[in-house]
Parts: structure tokens; C-alpha cells; sequence
């Protein structure tokens, strides 16, 4: 399969989903450290068939770049970043 970002298929990314343990403690850093604006936040369950937390977050004009998600029936795996000039590794 080529590599279509390589060959400018893709034109930009419309946004981005990724499930958080604590939907508090995400929403307060993506607004602190990354400059994100909430968009708008659901409970599991206001709407019958979507059982998860849903958090719509905005860089932009867009109405989300970012959704969190918050399922607290699900183990949660992690990802981390290196931050040019924040963050050391040894």
C-alpha cells in the first residue's frame, strides 16, 4: 500500500479522537498547556444508543479538532509525548 500522506492524499486531518481515564483532568489539560476551547460535552447515555462521555474541543473556527472520550468500563492504554525543550530523555 503506498504511504498516502507521502503522495498528499490527505489534505488535513478533521479531527481526532482519544479515550481519557478523567475527562476533568484532560479537558483542563488540553485547555492549559495546549490552548484548546471546549466545544461542547455530553454524559454516557444522553442520547440512548451512545453509552461513553463525549467531550468536542477546538483549536480553531472548526466546531472540534479533538474528542474525548471517557468510557469507565474500559482499561485505558497510554501515549506520550517528547516536547522539544520540555521534556528530557536520558
Amino acid at each position: 500500500m503506498e504511504n498516502i500522506v507521502k503522495h498528499g492524499a490527505i489534505a488535513r486531518m478533521q479531527h481526532f479522537s482519544m479515550e481519557v481515564s478523567n475527562t476533568d483532568k484532560s479537558i483542563e489539560f488540553y485547555r492549559k498547556i495546549l490552548g484548546f476551547k471546549l466545544t461542547e460535552r455530553h454524559k454516557a447515555f444522553e442520547v440512548p444508543a451512545i453509552p461513553v462521555e463525549l467531550t468536542f474541543m477546538r483549536l480553531g473556527d472548526a466546531h472540534h479538532e479533538l474528542v474525548l472520550v471517557h468510557n469507565p468500563k474500559k482499561k485505558y492504554r497510554k501515549i506520550g509525548f517528547f516536547l522539544k525543550g520540555i521534556c528530557r530523555s536520558k
